[in-house]
């Protein structure tokens, strides 16, 4: 049985819509298309106006509010959802906004098992394909639909992004299992006043089950941007683009020069990505110091094997386990150091703190103590890293392509 299964038991058993606006109302829609708009526009570089009348295949639309707005934009969509109740959301939607004109085919299919021979402009999957195994399986089996010069798109579970949301739920499930406490409940005392300070297009329960209560955190969900360059340049797909954004800034070659080189590609936007490793912890701007072409793969290394070892069984973290997690948090902070000026001074030093102290009062079965952090005024209480990771990549004519 597959994790993905397993997850859509998990919504159907709780009554779960993980992504749902209830886009009916004008004002609704226009907001949440402006969001859309600004994603893909203005973050991810692909004019609205290249959705214009493309071929669009999208994985886990869940209730479509998504597919809504690209529908909007004038696509043609092929939706695959496994969620047998979350089509008729679909079709309501698409009904009662007069867009079911722009519905090629909804099927009711995991993204394992769909087959199709057609090839699509857009092929996209936000926010569940790291469900579904290793990139070495899915990123191959997207790039697979897209025709030559088609684009596809992925979100997915930065690792280093995703601090702050992993511990988040370790702490709502240590305490529910130590303590025997309703989870929705006690997830509103803990992360509610936090949550409110955000626009959020779902309501608090739902965002609860999927983010806190559901245990899908496992350690081999968590995946790295740098891991999918090689994988999706053998499929013949170079990025596009990405937010956070890993652009190259730096490359002032000629702009005459024909062959793109893959490996050059590679290891400038690897460098890119390590200079933003501090900022994705806090999900806001740290400056880094030349220090991080020396410290930075060291950094990604000892902050992937961290957060790692945070995402386990909750039965794991005891208190001498949690010592040990604390050990490498100090030690990591040390590397931080070396590589951000004045660190001490900046909002990612305290929050460095305030990690320690959450893990040190996990550690004593403090509950208390962790919900007055995330309830404070301390970065704990304001900031969420940047856990959702977002890539385009574009399938290229490979005549001028140099390998890898």
């Amino acid at each position: 049985m597959s994790i993905k299964k397993n997850q859509c038991q998990f919504y159907i058993e709780k009554n779960v819509k993980p992504v749902y606006a209830k886009l009916n109302k004008a004002e609704l829609f226009n907001s949440y298309e402006w969001m859309r708009r600004k994603l893909f526009e203005y973050n991810l570089g692909i004019p609205i106006r290249t959705f214009d009348n493309a071929s669009l295949l999208e994985f886990g639309p869940s209730t479509g509010d998504n597919s809504l707005i690209f529908a909007h934009w004038g696509s043609k969509l092929s939706l695959i959802e496994p969620v047998e109740d979350f089509i008729s959301c679909i079709d309501e939607y698409f009904t009662k906004h007069s867009l079911t004109e722009n519905l090629n085919l909804v099927k009711c299919s995991t993204f394992e098992n769909f087959e199709t021979d057609d090839k699509f402009d857009f092929v996209i999957a936000e926010g569940f394909i790291f469900h579904t195994g290793q990139p070495a399986f899915w990123l191959p089996r997207l790039s697979s639909f897209s025709k030559k010069d088609g684009f596809v798109v992925i979100s997915h579970l930065e690792t280093v992004g995703f601090f702050i949301e992993l511990l988040h739920s370790k702490c709502l499930q240590f305490f529910q299992s130590h303590y025997d406490k309703e989870p929705i409940a006690l997830s509103k005392k803990m992360f509610y006043a936090k949550w409110s300070k955000v626009n959020h297009a779902r309501n608090f329960d739902a965002w609860a089950y999927d983010n806190l209560i559901y245990p899908t955190l496992d350690a081999y969900l968590l995946n790295s941007l740098v891991d999918f360059q090689e994988i999706m340049s053998e499929c013949g797909m170079l990025m596009w683009s990405s937010w956070p954004s890993v652009s190259n800034f730096t490359d002032v070659t000629w702009i005459k020069k024909t062959t793109i080189d893959v490996k050059d590609v590679i290891m400038r936007n690897r460098s890119n990505f390590l200079r933003l490793l501090p900022s994705m912890l806090v999900g806001k701007y740290i400056d880094v110091n030349e220090k991080i072409n020396e410290v930075g793969e060291s950094l990604f290394s000892s902050l992937t094997s961290h957060i790692k070892s945070l995402a386990v069984p909750i039965e794991t973290l005891q208190s001498d386990y949690i010592e040990k997690v604390q050990n490498e948090h100090n030690k990591i902070g040390d590397i931080l150091q070396l590589c951000v000026p004045y660190f001490n001074e900046t909002v990612l030093a305290t929050l460095w703190q305030e990690i320690d102290e959450c893990l040190g009062y996990l550690s004593n079965g403090n509950i208390d103590s962790v919900i007055k952090l995330f309830n404070g005024n301390g970065p704990l209480s304001e900031y969420w890293g940047s856990p959702n990771f977002y890539s385009v990549w574009h399938c290229y004519d490979q005549t001028n392509i140099a390998k890898l």
